[in-house]
């Protein structure tokens, strides 16, 4: 193999050395990347607190005082939640944006019924309040913008979970 001439761009020649457990991370990786990922990096700042870093944003969140916590951030099923609502809410806004109907005294209510013997939400219902002044012929256009939310519709159809527990790995920030 000839090598290049002096004063082309050669790539310097690294070594590597990795121990098993980074290999292995380094495997894992590469296995699990998809064009499609996204990849999000959990992190526990101390006390109940955990965050998410995830498309350049931190997500906090903390649990109540009276779960250890101090209450400083929702929890993640608040957060779980508002992303339902506000889901709903962005495409309640795009759809009046698009005809210029106003939107500022627009509102979204959702109500939640709890099972106390599941522990879990029965039922969610999304109220879109409009003015009195909405246009009558748009009513279920509304109602069918909110129904396009994308967390809705995974919790419709869910994807599949995997949980892998990886000894010496960790992500880069």
């Amino acid at each position: 193999m000839a090598h290049p001439p002096k004063g082309s761009h050669a790539v310097e020649k690294k070594e590597f050395v990795l121990d098993r457990a980074q290999f292995l991370c380094y495997v894992i990786g590469k296995i699990q990347s998809k064009e499609h990922r996204m990849d999000m990096v959990v992190s526990f700042p101390g006390g109940k607190r955990v965050e998410a870093q995830y498309k350049g944003f931190t997500i906090q969140t903390d649990q109540p005082e009276k779960s250890g916590g101090e209450g400083s951030a929702p929890t993640p099923f608040d957060l779980f939640l508002s992303s339902l609502g506000t889901c709903a809410g962005i495409f309640v806004l795009s759809f009046l944006q698009e005809r210029n109907i106003p939107y500022e005294d627009v509102q979204i209510v959702m109500k939640t019924e709890w099972n106390p013997d599941t522990h879990m939400i029965d039922k969610i219902d999304i109220d879109i309040n409009l003015t009195e002044d909405f246009p009558e012929k748009y009513k279920n256009a509304v109602k069918s913008a909110a129904d396009l939310c994308s967390v809705k519709k995974h919790l419709m159809k869910p994807p599949a979970f995997a949980i892998n527990v990886n000894i010496g790995c960790k992500a880069p920030l």
